[in-house]
């Protein structure tokens, strides 16, 4: 059902009222009495009306990243600056992709806000809500399995403390992960808590050491319609033998700027990367950065995208 409008501000509900207050305030004026207006204070609502994993469509894994799909109805009395929320379970623990994006209702009307966290996600109703009743929509967001796990259900839970339960497709197994790579390889993600593209480069310690111990240039390409972000680089050591799988964060060794060389060029969207003296097939070099989108990008939903500032 679309939104519907309140009641016009000259409607007789609202003038009743103003007479009844007008009325009060006389009253009180002949009392002698002062009143300090207070604050109103905005209200939480349990609006979730449906949730489910949407993806993945199989099993689920250790560290899998998965799609939640929810539908929401706020009541007719809703307010600007009221609340509705999620708080992801804990047991299997479910951390969520920091993002922030519009709610819209059924017809696409921006309704307010969503903000998404570690912990959970938080929705607050904007201006629409003061002209309009009938509230409602759909929204997504994306979280990740921190842990393995046998049971069958996650438990999210709203801010009245309600519990809202999403089967699982099976249990939460151990991912396989993936081995050292025997020559370079390049991936990227969307980093959805500054609207970046964030660039892995994994290469093994042999390709950066020439004949004679001369270091190997390597030039990196990115989309030229990225920009590099500045101070973003970070280039990380580890040995082959502490790769664990890619859960390797920790246990290799961070490179002070002054063990390799970045230098701008030859293009606008590339520039070169070298490490004197590096060690060779017995370490992986990880190279670490971040591009900023253009302000017209929008991800596959349509979403706009941000980028740094």
């Amino acid at each position: 059902m679309p939104p519907i409008d309140r009641p016009s501000p000259g409607s007789a509900r609202p003038a009743v009222r103003r007479a009844l207050a007008g009325a009060v305030s006389v009253l009180l004026a002949l009392l002698g009495v002062t009143v300090v207006p207070t604050a109103a204070h905005a209200a939480e609502h349990d609006a979730i009306t449906g949730l489910e994993i949407t993806q993945p469509t199989g099993g689920i894994r250790h560290w899998d990243e998965i799609r939640f799909d929810a539908t929401w109805a706020v009541p007719d009395d809703a307010l600007p600056g009221d609340t509705f929320r999620l708080t992801f379970p804990t047991s299997p623990r479910i951390a969520g992709f920091a993002h922030v994006f519009d709610l819209t209702d059924l017809s696409g009307a921006v309704v307010g806000t969503c903000t998404v966290d570690e912990t959970g996600i938080v929705c607050t109703l904007g201006e629409f809500a003061a002209t309009h009743t009938g509230i409602r929509g759909t929204l997504f967001f994306w979280a990740q399995a921190t842990e393995t796990s046998k049971a069958e259900e996650l438990v999210f839970t709203t801010g009245s403390g309600a519990e809202v339960r999403v089967e699982l497709p099976g249990p939460i197994t151990k991912g396989e992960g993936w081995g050292p790579p025997a020559s370079p390889v390049k991936n990227a993600w969307y980093d959805m808590t500054d609207g970046t593209v964030r660039w892995q480069v994994n290469i093994p310690g042999q390709y950066l050491t020439g004949p004679g111990g001369n270091p190997v240039v390597v030039t990196d390409t990115f989309d030229p319609r990225l920009s590099l972000v500045a101070g973003s680089m970070v280039v990380v050591a580890v040995p082959v033998d502490r790769w664990y799988n890619g859960a390797f964060w920790g246990l290799g060794f961070e490179l002070d700027p002054s063990q390799y060389v970045v230098e701008a060029g030859p293009g606008a969207n590339q520039f070169r990367f070298s490490v004197p003296g590096a060690h060779g097939s017995d370490h992986v070099y990880v190279l670490v950065y971040a591009t900023a989108v253009p302000d017209d990008a929008h991800d596959a939903t349509g979403t706009r995208t941000r980028s740094p500032g």
